[in-house]
């Protein structure tokens, strides 16, 4: 052989080599993704039911085929977003099982096009109508694409149990056109069928309640009432929320009624995507309701304000309660901080009796104003005695002689998380620096400690080596009497007091000092005293 001459063969195989290697370092890579989850395909019955680490977590009704295997187990090796099909049709969230045959949505008519449902075959599943390969909705292939990791065991059955059973399905043929074309639970923005996603205008238990008969047909089942509502609900103007009637909404905006005529579903899109912004009503309430909202409202100004109310702030506070847009005690925190009350710069001992008044109907006792005078002074905020009368069993009671929900009220303030810890910062202060601690301060060193910034010892030293504290100019005598009122919580004792003040005189500095001090056994009881 020449010297320099190339065998084709001997390339074609350094190129197949090649290529097998390649294949091989991909199928490693791919199978090295672990994945908690595997997946049971019963074909019979026509449900995948999804497993962690052994346990059935999720039941999803698909349409299997001729073609899809009626045994054994395989490993998912490839996944598409979109992906062409047999018969020039299309699917979304594809994941591979093996050879032809994947996980995949109904198909579609135009590749990328959400909208191009065959929605003739939705209909089918939880029936055998495919291929081979194993139909979904979108939103059950999404879920295996977006949580099972490639190499996911993927085992076909014939037979045995559905431990979570067999999940309805949509019906979709008769709905309108634009919604059709459509996988309900398709998580596109641009899918119509996000309306019955609204809680605002639908709730499937008030749907059926309000219509006997639809109980009758679906009992509760959320999916078959959702479709029923879209497809016929909206056109007949049935209402399917207790807070959207869409015969009040035509009614009651004349300029809405001109710009969409008699398109009902307008409507009820103009509602979720702009109405309830532009504080427009969705429905009429109840004029016994309203009565009761308001006389609520007028027990506010009087208890907490000490007036009668004006007629506009009677209607605005009134149409919020009315309308459950905000609760009673949301409601109740709007007149307690208003400005209109804190321009009267109570004291706290008003303060808590004004609580007893809105909250409890009732006078103060004299243990318990004690006790929520006690716990103000700890450092909190007036917002924390606030939350505790708003969430009081009397409140809930007094709400719902009103048929108002309670709620809740979220306090903000880091001093206000644990009073214990407050407590322990604003002794630190008083110690110290002789006063209570500022709302800043309160809220900065609770705020560190929390989120393990700085620990309690280092607050502790932190406010000793103060710049306001180093300005008192105190000698060494008097800089140990404050560290041991401070960290040991009592007054020196002579001979322990002379012999630290030694300790400085002879060039112990203060803050080596100070951290024997924050070190020492009495003060980890002090704080083990406020639990921390």
């Amino acid at each position: 052989m020449k010297a320099g001459y190339k065998n084709p063969y001997c390339r074609m195989i350094s190129i197949l080599m090649t290529v097998i290697l390649v294949a091989m370092l991909t199928r490693v890579n791919t199978y090295a993704e672990s994945s908690s989850y595997s997946i049971e395909v019963n074909i019979t019955e026509n449900v995948v039911t999804v497993f962690e680490n052994g346990q059935p977590v999720k039941a999803m009704t698909c349409s299997s085929g001729s073609a899809s295997p009626h045994s054994g187990t395989y490993r998912t090796s490839a996944k598409y977003r979109w992906l062409t099909l047999v018969g020039n049709v299309y699917g979304q969230y594809c994941t591979r099982i093996t050879g032809h045959i994947l996980f995949h949505s109904v198909p579609y008519t135009s590749y990328g096009n959400a909208s191009s449902l065959e929605y003739w075959e939705y209909d089918k599943l939880g029936t055998s109508a495919s291929l081979g390969c194993i139909r979904l909705s979108v939103e059950d292939a999404k879920w295996i694409y977006d949580n099972c990791a490639l190499s996911t065991s993927v085992t076909f059955v014939t037979s045995g149990s559905l431990p979570l059973g067999k999940p309805s399905t949509y019906k979709i043929a008769d709905a309108p056109e634009g919604f059709r074309e459509w996988d309900p639970t398709d998580p596109d923005g641009n899918n119509p069928w996000r309306l019955g996603r609204e809680s605002s205008v639908f709730q499937a238990e008030y749907y059926a309640n309000r219509y006997e008969e639809l109980k009758n047909a679906y009992g509760y089942d959320a999916k078959q009432l959702m479709v029923h509502w879209v497809t016929h609900g909206i056109p007949e103007s049935r209402q399917a929320s207790s807070e959207f009637d869409l015969t009040y909404y035509k009614e009651n905006n004349a300029d809405l009624r001109n710009r969409y005529g008699d398109d009902n579903y307008s409507y009820v899109y103009h509602y979720i995507e702009h109405g309830k912004a532009e504080g427009r009503r969705g429905y009429q309430v109840d004029p016994a309701y309203y009565r009761q909202c308001e006389a609520f409202v007028t027990r506010l100004y009087m208890t907490c304000l000490g007036r009668e109310p004006e007629a506009e702030g009677l209607e605005n506070w009134t149409n919020i309660l009315a309308y459950r847009e905000s609760s009673g005690a949301a409601v109740a925190k709007g007149f307690v901080f208003s400005r209109e009350y804190q321009l009267k710069g109570v004291s706290d001992d008003e303060y808590v009796e004004m609580l007893y008044q809105v909250f409890l109907d009732r006078a103060s006792d004299a243990k318990g104003k004690a006790d929520w005078l006690e716990v103000l002074q700890i450092g909190v905020s007036r917002e924390y005695i606030f939350r505790g009368f708003a969430c009081s069993p009397e409140y809930t009671e007094l709400c719902s002689s009103y048929g108002i929900l309670r709620g809740d009220i979220e306090l903000t303030q880091e001093r206000d998380q644990n009073p214990a810890l407050t407590a322990y910062i604003n002794r630190m202060y008083r110690e110290v620096l002789g006063r209570d601690g500022e709302e800043t301060g309160l809220n900065d060193w609770c705020r560190a400690i929390l989120k393990k910034q700085a620990t309690p010892e280092q607050a502790a030293e932190s406010i000793l080596m103060s710049r306001e504290f180093t300005d008192k100019d105190l000698d060494d005598e008097e800089y140990v009497k404050v560290l041991y009122r401070a960290f040991m919580g009592r007054e020196y004792d002579q001979a322990g007091l002379d012999a630290w003040v030694n300790a400085l005189e002879e060039g112990a500095e203060r803050e080596a000092v100070l951290h024997q001090f924050a070190s020492s056994p009495e003060f980890a009881g002090i704080q083990a005293a406020f639990g921390i």
